[in-house]
Order: structure tokens, then sequence, then C-alpha cells
């Protein structure tokens, strides 16, 4: 019966643990750097420091990059891979804020944590015309799709995805091999 009880207790531990994460993960994008947690995880985009700082469990997925999604935070990591070797080395992050896209690597739960890019807190319900203006700095180019904006600075591209009703539902950043 102590067996089972301990069993319980530690799953329940495990589980607080990771909703924790979810409502507090904070996510900073600054002068060339991202960070989580205030953790530099752009220095060198290690595989190994993202996961330290999201510490919780993710599905894995192989393809022409590795894909890890952490559904219970609405979070996920792509690791390069070369000859599809995994590099351990991150090539893109993504949070999903809202709705907007079903495949098999979109997590089950959307990021609940804090987005701040430069000094601008980042939700939903932020607007493009809201971003062009406080972002107004950052170099923005033109993509493919109609609800799709890109925008660089300090070698950090991000890209921000609108649904069909103007809710910001996914953001997108890494390093910018664009000059």
């Amino acid at each position: 019966m102590k067996f089972l009880f301990s069993l319980l207790t530690f799953f329940l531990f495990q589980y607080s643990n990771a909703q924790f994460a979810s409502s507090k993960m904070q996510v900073t994008i600054k002068d060339g750097k991202v960070k989580l947690n205030k953790k530099d995880v752009s220095k060198e985009w290690k595989l190994a420091t993202f996961t330290a700082v999201i510490d919780t469990f993710c599905r894995k997925k192989e393809g022409t990059n590795k894909i890890y999604t952490y559904d219970n935070i609405g979070v996920v990591l792509f690791e390069q891979t070369m000859n599809k070797i995994p590099t351990g080395l991150v090539s893109e992050f993504q949070l999903y804020l809202d709705g907007v896209e079903s495949n098999k690597i979109v997590p089950k739960s959307f990021y609940e944590g804090k987005l701040t890019i430069e000094k601008m807190d980042i939700t939903r319900n932020t607007t493009i015309e809201e971003l062009r203006k406080k972002l107004a700095f950052f170099k923005e180019i033109e993509t493919d799709e109609d609800d799709k904006y890109r925008f660089s600075k300090d070698g950090i591209y991000i890209y921000f995805l609108y649904n069909a009703t103007k809710k910001l539902s996914k953001v997108t950043f890494g390093k910018d091999l664009v000059k």
C-alpha cells in the first residue's frame, strides 16, 4: 500500500511540475538574444540548453528535422539533422497561442506563458498593426502567405502567423541566416 501511495504521489508531483512550467514559462527576445526563463538559449542554439529549461515530457518525430512537441506547454522544437543524424542544435522554436493548424506535430494545448519581444508583450490578441508599430526597428520581409509575417533583427528571425479570426496563432523564431 505504501508503494502505491508513493507511486501516486510521484505522478501527481510530476504533473503539477509540468502544469507549473506551462504557466510560468517566459520567452524573451531582445538585442539578438533568445531567453527561456532568463537563460540565454541563443548563444549556440544547443538542444540541451533548451531542453534543460523546458524540462517536461515531449513527443518526438523523425523527419527532415527531429521534432520535439511539448503538448502540455504549447511548444515545438526543431533539431537540425545532417545526413538524417540529429546535430544537437535547434533550428526553430514555435509557440502555439491559438488554434491554427492540425497535424501530427501541433501541441495539444496552447502556450500560456509570457512572450516579450524587445519591450513588447505578445499575446494571441496582438495585431499585426501593433507589431509593425512597436517593432518598427525590425526588418520586415514579405512572405508567400497572407496571414504570415516575417520580422528579423540582430540575427534572429520571427514569424507571426494569424488565423482566420485575426488572432495570433503561432510565433516561430530561430537563428536568421538571411543577410
